[in-house]
């Protein structure tokens, strides 16, 4: 981590490294979320992610992309909170439009919310991915990277190379299972859907299609 003196603001530029960690941190933090939602919402667990594991790996790049683009911002808060807004708008939209294009199902659907764009995206959760990025730059970002610190650079490479080839095993087997067919194990993910949740994206208006924050990978910023 380094320190830029910039236009009488302080900015923190991350390295790589650092960057990496960041990603996962945010992925598993924003799964245990989703996860803990989930559980209040439907009593029962339900994994949130895309991939099996404890990852929504959209959280992790919402997170990486802020720290990347944002940091000069640091100095309008106005300007960092609509800029986290609009970036964190940009990366779930367009992770909802792969993701049905994939495999022909919405992940999660905003159609019963006001002011959503074709249900991949909402006012109400940009605007708290406006306030996360505020908070992220500000604050747990030099947190994290104090915490990160403190473990032996060797190993922290070590692990980071590990958690990333489990994570890409588990996209590419998830991925498999999804072209084959192999169910999820998510049925009741849709509220409104008595029949569970909707396999196919017309399903998703044939039963209401409002899922809010119920369809996997929706998160504030649910990644991929």
């Amino acid at each position: 981590m380094a320190v830029i003196q910039s236009r009488s603001v302080t900015v923190m530029v991350f390295s790589f490294y650092e960057i990496c960690w960041f990603f996962f941190i945010y992925s598993f933090a924003g799964w245990c979320a989703e996860v803990c939602l989930a559980a209040i919402n439907r009593k029962k667990f339900i994994n949130r992610g895309v991939v099996n594991g404890p990852l929504c790996p959209i959280y992790g790049t919402g997170a990486a992309l802020f720290t990347i683009f944002l940091p000069e911002l640091k100095g309008d808060l106005f300007f960092l909170f609509l800029g986290g807004m609009i970036l964190a708008s940009f990366i779930e939209f367009t992770t909802g439009a792969l993701l049905e294009k994939l495999f022909h199902r919405k992940w999660w659907d905003y159609s019963g919310i006001r002011f959503n764009f074709e249900g991949y995206i909402c006012l109400r959760y940009s605007v708290l991915w406006g306030i996360f990025a505020v908070l992220l730059i500000l604050f747990v970002n030099p947190f994290l990277a104090t915490l990160i610190a403190l473990l032996p650079k060797a190993l922290g490479v070590v692990l980071l190379w590990g958690l990333s080839f489990c994570l890409f095993l588990d996209a590419l087997g998830t991925a498999l299972e999804r072209a084959h067919g192999v169910p999820d194990g998510e049925d009741d993910i849709f509220p409104n859907n008595p029949q569970g949740r909707p396999h196919h994206t017309g399903d998703a208006k044939k039963y209401g299609g409002c899922a809010e924050r119920h369809g996997r990978g929706g998160k504030a910023f649910q990644a991929a």
